[in-house]
C-alpha cells in the first residue's frame, strides 16, 4: 500500500489495492480479489459500491491482506466507524480524525507520486511533450501512446502538481516545459509502485516482440557466469554505463523527433541455496 497516504473515503485503501493488482495482472478479477482477501464476491461488492462497512476484526483482517501501517489500519477502521458508527459521538471523532490525517499535504503528494511512477505513460508523455512540434490535444496525444485522452489530462496535472511539467497557455495554445531532462524510476519511490511500473513496462516490450519491426526495437539476451560478491558492482557498472549512453545521445543538439523505451532487466537465476560452495569451484 502507498506509504503515508490517508484516504477520506472507506473503500479507498481497498479499491486502490484492486487497482494495483489488476495492473499487475491484466486478468485479474474481482472474485480473484475476494478470494485472496477470503472474503465473498458479494460483500466485496457491497463494501466497495459503499452500502456495507465492516467489524473491527474484518477491518484488522482486511488490514492485514492489504499489509496496510498500524498507522493506516487505524485511519481504515477510523473512516470505517466516520460512515457506519451508531453512536453520533463515535462518528464525529472519527470524522474529525480522518479529516486531520487526509488532508495533510504528505498524504495528498504520496498518492500523485505512486500514481506517477505506476503507469508507465507519465514518463513517456513528459518526453513526447518535450518534442517539437509536439502535439497539443490530448485526442493526439491519446492515441499516440494508445491511452484514453482522460489518462492524459490526469498524467498532466500530476505531471504538473509535482513540478515535473511546467503548462502554459490553453486549448492548442499551450505549452509544455520538462523540469526534468531524463525520465527514471528511483528507489525513492514506494516499492509497490515500483513493481508495478516495471511489469508494466516488461509488458509492453513483451508485446513490442509481436508489433515493431527490428528497425525500431533492439534486444540482447545473454546468460554468463559471475562470482555472486561481484554481483553489486557489477549492477552499479551496468547501470552507469546505460546512463551514459543516454546521456551522449539524449544531449546531442540533433533535433529530436523520437522518444525511446529502454529497459535493462538483470536477474540472478541459480538460487542461494543450491549454489556451488567456493572451496569446489
Amino acid at each position: 500500500m502507498i506509504p503515508g497516504h490517508f484516504p477520506s473515503d472507506h473503500t479507498s485503501y481497498v479499491r486502490q489495492e484492486l487497482e494495483l493488482r489488476q495492473k499487475r495482472r491484466l486478468q485479474y478479477s474481482m472474485r480473484a480479489f475476494a478470494r485472496d482477501l477470503e472474503i465473498s464476491p458479494s460483500f466485496l461488492c457491497e463494501f466497495l459500491a459503499g452500502r456495507q462497512g465492516v467489524s473491527k476484526a474484518r477491518a484488522v483482517w482486511i488490514s492485514d491482506k492489504i499489509k496496510l501501517s498500524e498507522e493506516q489500519r487505524e485511519h481504515f477502521w477510523d473512516t470505517v466507524q466516520a460512515r457506519f458508527a451508531g453512536s453520533p459521538q463515535i462518528k464525529s471523532a472519527a470524522a474529525y480524525r480522518v479529516a486531520q490525517r487526509a488532508k495533510s499535504a504528505h498524504s495528498h503528494l504520496s498518492l500523485e507520486r505512486f500514481h506517477l511512477i505506476a503507469d508507465w505513460y507519465h514518463f513517456a508523455l513528459l518526453e513526447i511533450l518535450e518534442l517539437p512540434n509536439a502535439p497539443k490535444d490530448t485526442t493526439t496525444l491519446a492515441k499516440m501512446l494508445n491511452i484514453s485522452a482522460e489518462e492524459v489530462e490526469g498524467a498532466m496535472r500530476r505531471l504538473g502538481l509535482l513540478g515535473l511539467l511546467k503548462v502554459t497557455g490553453e486549448g492548442l495554445e499551450r505549452t509544455f516545459t520538462s523540469t526534468t531532462p531524463v525520465t527514471t524510476v528511483g528507489e525513492e519511490i514506494p516499492n509497490a509502485a515500483i513493481q508495478s511500473a516495471h511489469q508494466q513496462t516488461l509488458r509492453m516490450h513483451a508485446d513490442a516482440v509481436e508489433t515493431k519491426t527490428f528497425s525500431d526495437r533492439e534486444n540482447l539476451s545473454v546468460s554468463f557466469t559471475v562470482a555472486q560478491s561481484d554481483w553489486p558492482a557489477m549492477r552499479k557498472e551496468m547501470q552507469k554505463a546505460m546512463m551514459d549512453v543516454v546521456a551522449k545521445y539524449n544531449g546531442s543538439p540533433v533535433p529530436k523527433d523520437q522518444v525511446v523505451s529502454m529497459v535493462m532487466q538483470m536477474i540472478t537465476l541459480v538460487e542461494n541455496e543450491m549454489r556451488m560452495p567456493q572451496e569446489i569451484l
